[in-house]
């Protein structure tokens, strides 16, 4: 029988992808990385049953208790903060190990790594959208307010550079004001991206633009949107929204589409175009 390990990160990705496993039929086991955050999260009493404690730096502990709770497949789901390679944190020798045959240590370059640990075990990693595809937004401008033409020259524009940033695995999210970069994502997430942007526009609104990498991995990192990233746009006055059409996770579609028509904000999902620089 096929198990399914959910390896949760923050925000409620996890549990969304938990009950559509459950529904259809999957034998799950969730390992959350912060216990506490995952069981502060309201109407998940349900899903805490299936719920274990996963260290991330100690991998032999990880490995080892997928192999004991016969785990066949494996998806990620959620927030997990690279700056835990930067603290004072115990990593195992397991870890220790991985990390030094590292070439550098890129989203990438560490996701392929540990994915190589996991087919040593005999584990699968399945796409981030195989229990989410109707999170994923199909091409339109799902706002009442529509776009410009000013804004559409920036929503080009910045998605366009979005999309090269991804390719250097840097991040996926750029602000742009009047067809210039204000703000790249970097290791610091989406949400700080987005507030030292608001603060570089000087408070008279700017785009905030996110795209999947030109080569994206389905079972990692795909671009995610949400509430939160709706509440820092309002507290950083960035009006538009911008996301890769059928690339990007939005959580919660309904919520965050009547928070951008009550505050009169733009959402617009769209493909990446070639522009002229």
């Amino acid at each position: 029988m096929r198990r399914l390990a959910i390896v949760c990160g923050s925000g409620i990705l996890p549990a969304i992808a938990a009950r559509e496993a459950i529904a259809q039929g999957w034998s799950i086991q969730l390992y959350v990385v912060s216990e506490e955050e995952f069981a502060q999260q309201d109407g998940i009493e349900d899903l805490l049953q299936y719920c274990k404690t996963v260290t991330l730096t100690q991998l032999r502990k990880t490995l080892l208790s997928f192999k004991k709770d016969n785990i066949t497949d494996l998806i990620m789901l959620g927030k997990i903060k690279k700056e835990i390679l930067f603290k004072n944190l115990k990593f195992d020798l397991k870890t220790l190990w991985l990390l030094s045959k590292l070439i550098n240590r890129n989203d990438d370059t560490i996701f392929y790594s540990l994915k190589k640990e996991l087919e040593k075990i005999k584990i699968n990693i399945l796409p981030q959208s195989e229990f989410l595809k109707k999170l994923l937004m199909k091409k339109k401008v799902y706002s009442k307010k529509k776009p410009s033409k000013k804004d559409w020259k920036d929503i080009e524009f910045g998605l366009y550079y979005a999309k090269k940033i991804g390719a250097l695995d840097i991040g996926q999210t750029v602000i742009v004001k009047n067809r210039t970069v204000l703000a790249v994502e970097a290791i610091e997430g989406t949400d700080l991206c987005i507030r030292r942007g608001g603060k570089l526009s000087r408070g008279k609104g700017a785009v905030v633009c996110k795209s999947a990498k030109p080569k994206q991995d389905a079972r990692f990192d795909i671009p995610t949107v949400g509430m939160q990233t709706l509440q820092n746009m309002k507290e950083s006055n960035c009006n538009v929204l911008a996301i890769e059409a059928d690339e990007t996770f939005v959580v919660t579609p309904k919520e965050v589409i009547d928070f951008v028509d009550k505050n009169k904000m733009i959402l617009v999902a769209t493909e990446v175009v070639e522009i002229e620089i």
